[in-house]
């Protein structure tokens, strides 16, 4: 570890960010009590920003693109892929589906906090044209005999009735702006909160994780799984303090229909009077377009992917022999050149 600085900054910022969110809010009674609101809220900004500050340092100047790499990058399936690709590793098979899975349930989760799309394009009933011969039909019975009905009657008998209004095109919106406002009959226990309390958080900790699966190199799979750490922590905490009535509220039905840890509840089959029931309203309240859009963003980045990274020892080795090739190359076009001017020096 004490080689490896990379691992200890995958880790370092993440820590420190969990530690003080915890330990300050934990105490916030206290603070507030001692220094007032103001400087309670100012002191948990200051630290979290500080906080994201070393955790953003700590991945651009000394985690991205460092090793060491993992074991299953070194293994001899993954190197045979890499000595066909130029040296580059990449995720494949199963680990590569389960970064799609993972990455995909994150961005689903941030994507349902967006109007749902829907299909800009709908086909449309002719409907002012079907009651405007409805009302003309109307005004032909009032206009005959009394007790005459809205039937057009002739000579020979009831007239067929009018054909259906013809359909066609019409151009939409492609969001939906009034879909997913909330849940019916005040009920709190609805949407992406059927799947966890804290959606958002395990959103972001989801699609890490896909990266974290996907990536060869170790530092970058530890950086990018702390964020799940952080959800499932805090995450604990907020409910803790909550069901305290710590910084807000969190009532007993719906502790105990929901969870923090996603699928959980769903799958306990906690939420309505079957184990069925709980799917079937997630369904029905998801917004599933956005979820479609979820996937083909998650494949495309495996796509991305799939191009494999370098890992550091191939990129010293081939910059070694870039460096070999060109002093070789420089070494033969001294050598060239002194020649030449032995013999022009010569010739004078």
């Amino acid at each position: 570890m004490a080689r490896a600085p990379a691992l200890r900054w995958a880790t370092a910022g993440w820590t420190f960010f969990i530690a003080e969110n915890v330990i300050i809010s934990e105490n916030r009674t206290e603070i507030i009590s001692a220094f007032g609101s103001e400087k309670y809220h100012l002191a948990y900004n200051s630290l979290s920003t500080f906080a994201t500050g070393m955790i953003g340092y700590g991945w651009f100047k000394h985690v991205r693109g460092k090793g060491p790499a993992r074991a299953w990058a070194l293994g001899a399936a993954a190197q045979a892929r890499a000595a066909a690709s130029g040296g580059r590793v990449s995720a494949s098979g199963g680990r590569a589906a389960a970064a799609v899975a993972l990455q995909a349930l994150g961005i689903a989760a941030f994507a349902q906090l967006a109007p749902a799309l829907q299909v800009p394009v709908e086909m449309q009933g002719e409907a002012h044209a079907a009651r405007g011969g409805a009302g003309a039909a109307g005004a032909s019975g009032a206009a005959g005999a009394p007790g005459a009905t809205d039937a057009i009657v002739t000579a020979s008998g009831p007239a067929p009735a009018p054909a259906a209004a013809p359909t066609k095109f019409a151009v939409r919106c492609p969001f939906d702006f009034q879909a997913g406002q909330g849940g019916g009959a005040g009920d709190e226990v609805w949407g992406s909160m059927r799947v966890s309390r804290h959606a958002t958080l395990w959103g972001l900790g989801s699609f890490c994780l896909g990266a974290a699966v996907a990536t060869p190199l170790l530092p970058e799979a530890c950086f990018l799984a702390m964020p799940g750490l952080v959800a499932l922590l805090m995450g604990s905490h907020q409910d803790y303090r909550f069901r305290r009535g710590m910084g807000g509220t969190l009532s007993p039905e719906t502790d105990a229909r929901t969870s923090n840890i996603p699928f959980l509840a769903l799958l306990t089959g906690a939420q309505e009077d079957s184990w069925l029931g709980g799917w079937e309203k997630l369904g029905e309240e998801v917004k599933g377009l956005n979820v479609l859009a979820a996937v083909a963003l998650a494949l495309a980045l495996q796509r991305g992917r799939s191009a494999g990274v370098l890992l550091p020892q191939a990129a010293r080795a081939a910059g070694s022999r870039r460096a070999r090739s060109a002093g070789t190359s420089a070494a033969v076009g001294s050598s060239g050149g002194g020649g030449s001017a032995s013999v022009f020096n010569k010739r004078a």
